[in-house]
């Protein structure tokens, strides 16, 4: 017998035994639309069936394998640099366009943009081609608008129904995210709605919003102040706002803009609902639970009725042992509402949040009176993972475990190498994952026994004691050819 072969790969049997983590140590799989002809590595998003299997608070129990099992290099992925504190708020130039004038409108038009040093739009005229004679007019399809006088950022008195403005976003070549109004007065009694569309040659327009309501009111001494409105990432050169409502002018109206950050847009926030524990009669607080502990950053309330309006301080738990009282940390307070206004009904919407660790639990608590159980959504940004397409396809996610923890790979410098080749705004594509399938399901997520170490420690301790076997037998077949040649 080859003593010495035998020996290795005893020990290396050992070392699998111990390192190698089989796919049923995990509770469950998800496949991945993903090979290495597309592309050498990729990217892949965790959504709510990940964090609802997933008990590690960092999301380390899930990794990538291979179709034989195997794991492949895989790393926390941010797609966007990380930046402290958000851009601020920035005033862009706004030029109002009033009703248009009787008459048709020209076939051929061109347009004449005028900015200033700093290239900021100041006016613009619209040239009938076949008369050549400008027309101090903006032409959309919506029809025609005369500008106001007056420089960008100063609109006249008249901002009720039916008004229009452009927005011009040169300034922001990244593009925005965020618009807020302001005005001077009314400083009560304001629902104003826009409907907000963007533009790059002031012909085409594509609808980004229909319903952008802002309102500032006091209801029962309580102040309702919403003049900002989310809106997804776009790059634009202009934006179309038009008044939807037959409210009070809004004098002064000047708009504020936020600049992306650059890189690739974040993760699009994912949208769960909670499901509300009956709370008891006059209660002034309900508690809820979600389906997956998240890290939300926004919420959603929904009132059954007409005119509401709750002063909420919203907590999550801490800690929650079994069968005792869960420990409570407040994260934010704000006012939520449902008001019916002119036909339509305006809620408090989208509300952000601190941000925090990842939470089931919440509690939403009424300042004052008891609380019926509204609607409660709360708002999330998937983690994602990236890998590498190592081994034979398919590729599957591997989540849930009690054992074993990910260890992220070091892979800035092959993806550096990748984006170098590809351009420097090159992305890992995003590879969509399917449906759970179970692998080895609760069992995955029980600890393991500790009286004994588990089936892994028996046959390390079998492997072992074979080895010493081994060893022993070498060294006495040694000590005995010695002494014959004595």
């Amino acid at each position: 017998m080859n003593h010495p072969v035998a020996l290795f790969t005893l020990m290396l049997a050992a070392s699998n035994t111990v390192q190698a983590a089989g796919v049923d140590d995990f509770a469950v799989t998800l496949p991945l639309d993903a090979d290495a002809a597309r592309s050498a590595a990729w990217q892949v998003e965790l959504g709510t069936e990940v964090y609802a299997w997933s008990t590690d608070g960092a999301l380390r129990d899930v990794i990538v394998v291979n179709a034989d099992g195997q794991p492949v290099p895989t790393m926390a992925w941010s797609p966007t640099p990380s930046t402290s504190t958000a851009p601020a708020l920035v005033r862009a130039p706004l030029l109002m366009l009033p009703s248009a004038p009787a008459g048709p409108l020209p076939r051929d038009l061109a347009f004449v943009v005028e900015r200033d040093a700093e290239g900021r739009l100041r006016s613009l005229e619209a040239r009938d081609v076949e008369a050549g004679m400008p027309q101090r007019a903006i032409i959309g399809r919506g029809g025609t608008r005369a500008p106001a006088s007056g420089g960008p950022g100063e609109t006249p008195a008249d901002t009720s129904s039916s008004a229009e403005w452009l927005v011009d976003l040169a300034a922001f070549p990244d593009g925005i995210d965020t618009i807020a109004f302001t005005w001077s007065a009314p400083t009560d009694g304001v629902v104003a709605r826009f409907s907000i569309e963007a533009g790059d040659d002031l012909q085409q327009w594509r609808r980004l919003r229909s319903d952008a309501t802002v309102v500032l009111l006091d209801q029962s001494g309580t102040r309702i102040d919403r003049r900002t409105i989310p809106l997804e990432p776009l790059r634009a050169t202009y934006l179309r706002l038009r008044r939807a409502d037959p409210g009070p002018a809004l004098e002064g109206l000047a708009v504020e803009v936020r600049a992306r950050t650059k890189g690739a847009p974040p993760p699009a926030m994912h949208w769960i609902a909670a499901q509300a524990i009956t709370p008891a009669a006059g209660s002034r607080h309900v508690d809820y639970t979600l389906p997956a502990a998240v890290p939300f950053e926004a919420v959603r309330i929904g009132f059954a009725q007409a005119n509401a309006l709750a002063d909420l301080t919203l907590s999550t738990a801490t800690t929650r042992p079994a069968h005792a009282e869960p420990s409570w940390s407040t994260r934010a307070r704000f006012v939520a509402f449902r008001l019916s206004l002119d036909g339509s009904v305006v809620d408090s919407g989208e509300i952000p949040v601190p941000a925090s660790s990842r939470v089931r639990d919440l509690r939403l608590e009424a300042a004052s009176g008891s609380l019926s159980a509204p609607a409660l959504e709360v708002g999330y940004r998937p983690a994602r993972l990236v890998f590498l397409a190592e081994g034979p396809a398919p590729y599957r996610l591997a989540v849930g475990s009690v054992r074993e923890r990910r260890t992220d790979a070091p892979l800035e410098a092959a993806l550096a190498t990748l984006r170098a080749r590809s351009g420097a705004d090159w992305q890992p594509p995003l590879a969509a994952a399917g449906a759970v399938v179970e692998a080895g399901g609760k069992r995955a997520l029980e600890a393991a026994p500790v009286d004994d170490g588990g089936t892994r420690k028996l046959a390390l301790w079998i492997v072992l004691v074979a080895g010493a076997a081994l060893v022993a037998g070498l060294s006495l077949s040694l000590l005995r050819s010695t002494r014959r040649k004595d």
